[in-house]
């Protein structure tokens, strides 16, 4: 049990800020996602993270999963409480179907555009957005309905310098350019990874390859892609070319 009220049921996963857990809220039996920072990142970023997190807390949005609490313990403890998804993930998705056909591509990014809308309103990006991040879930005609989790810090995700080493933080195959040269990060991020995903959709590949990280890097901020069309023929122009831009 953590914060006295939410027992930890079972491990979701883990990435580069945390656990993912199951839980549920012992005085309402609601089921709950809780993300325990590392602690290495919590003394460090723990700060960080708990505003970016109260701030999501105040978006109300259908699309967006809501932030139900984000607390350090005494103990040193820090983690941020969201609602509980019960769908797949535009990834899962992905790999069982392979790549969408134009219109399904085009309600899904409309939708994830519609998600990320209220984030940029309240003056941020999302910055940690991937297709692992995007939930599907099934609306009352049976239709995916997209539902947007984890959302990241601009100053955390991406690279980060120091004097002794480069560290990446996230998932660099869905960074933008500033992410990937340590640039400052803001809303025009998340619009760049939206075309990654787009693209994605349509291709089953991802624009930007690199046989290491840095190459990979490299090849995003130098832009240099292989046109959508010539993975992906029948895309319509205008779909294709709102991807590109």
């Amino acid at each position: 049990v953590i914060g006295g009220r939410y027992k930890l049921v079972r491990n979701l996963g883990s990435g580069e800020v945390g656990m993912v857990y199951e839980g549920v809220h012992e005085g309402t039996d609601r089921r709950v996602a809780v993300k325990i920072i590392h602690p290495d990142v919590a003394h460090t970023h723990g700060d960080e993270l708990l505003r970016w997190a109260r701030r999501t807390a105040q978006i109300r949005h259908a699309k967006v999963a809501g932030v139900l609490g984000a607390k350090r313990e005494g103990d040193g403890i820090t983690y941020i409480v969201t609602e509980f998804l019960d769908g797949e993930t535009l990834m899962q998705k992905l790999r069982s179907g392979g790549p969408m056909d134009p219109l399904a591509t085009s309600d899904l990014l409309f939708q994830l555009c519609s998600a990320l809308a209220p984030i940029h309103r309240a003056g941020r990006p999302h910055a940690n957005l991937k297709p692992e991040n995007v939930f599907l879930l099934p609306d009352e005609n049976g239709q995916d309905f997209v539902k947007i989790v984890d959302i990241g810090s601009p100053t955390l995700f991406g690279i980060q310098k120091n004097a002794s080493q480069t560290v990446i933080v996230g998932t660099p195959k869905y960074f933008s350019p500033e992410q990937a040269t340590g640039a400052v990060v803001g809303l025009p991020s998340d619009q760049f990874t939206v075309g990654i995903i787009g693209y994605l959709l349509l291709t089953g590949a991802l624009p930007f390859y690199g046989a290491t990280p840095p190459q990979l890097l490299e090849s995003i901020a130098s832009g240099h892609f292989r046109p959508l069309k010539e993975r992906a023929p029948k895309t319509p122009d205008t779909l294709a070319q709102i991807i590109h831009r």
